[in-house]
């Protein structure tokens, strides 16, 4: 992304440590040091925020999600990448890099649980990438490593198993007008309707008269 490239905007980054890149910045941008638990700016400032493979770095992403929730407009977005942790490339970037500085591990499910629970952001659309395994050039011999690496995925693919198809995905999130999840709901084991969430051990169904028995369940969907 070229920021001389959208002039109306104004881009604002926010990192621990200076980027010496960050003096060849168009007058659009500027940089901010700061963490992101504690992010010095007024309530609502902000149109958008852009967290480009960011949370699986950070050692506690919830402060982090509150703080941009308070900082973005009612009518803004908020947009994340993040790396799935049981795809062969975040764990080959682990095994690689001895960590690489990866604090988090995530799921589809495990982040958008988070995102639920301690901000008003609504799912607005998400989109599966393919890792592009630019971290390589972080090792030793990255070219031949980059090569040989990806003709031996070019052959697993004639076998129809794509290691890097999905491995990582991209949300864009909303403000919302509540914050939190609501739980799923059960289906009777006979007819498949929805039942209801109790902390007996068994529930009848409305529909059928079955009785079924309570299992518990750790799974939250969006509301």
């Amino acid at each position: 992304m070229k920021y001389a490239n959208y002039p109306g905007i104004r881009f604002v980054g926010v990192d621990r440590y200076k980027d010496p890149r960050s003096q060849h910045w168009p007058e659009s941008c500027s940089l901010v040091l700061a963490t992101g638990d504690h992010l010095p700016f007024t309530d609502g400032s902000f149109d958008g925020a852009i967290c480009n493979f960011v949370f699986e770095h950070l050692e506690r992403p919830e402060p982090t999600l509150r703080e941009l929730s308070r900082l973005i407009r009612p009518d803004g977005f908020l947009f994340v990448s993040i790396p799935f942790s049981n795809s062969f490339p975040d764990r080959l970037y682990r095994f690689a890099l001895k960590g690489g500085g990866h604090l988090q591990r995530y799921s589809f499910e495990s982040f958008l649980r988070m995102v639920y629970r301690e901000t008003r952001f609504k799912l607005r659309a998400f989109a599966p990438m393919q890792s592009g395994l630019t971290w390589l050039s972080a090792v030793p011999l990255d070219n031949v490593l980059h090569r040989l690496l990806f003709q031996g995925l070019r052959w697993m693919g004639k076998g129809g198993v794509y290691p890097l198809d999905g491995s990582d995905c991209q949300f864009l999130f909303i403000p919302g007008s509540d914050r939190g999840y609501r739980t799923s709901v059960p289906s009777c084991t006979a007819c498949g309707v929805s039942g209801i969430r109790t902390v007996e051990a068994s529930w009848i169904c409305a529909d059928c008269g079955f009785r079924n028995t309570t299992v518990p369940s750790g799974l939250e969907i969006s509301c």
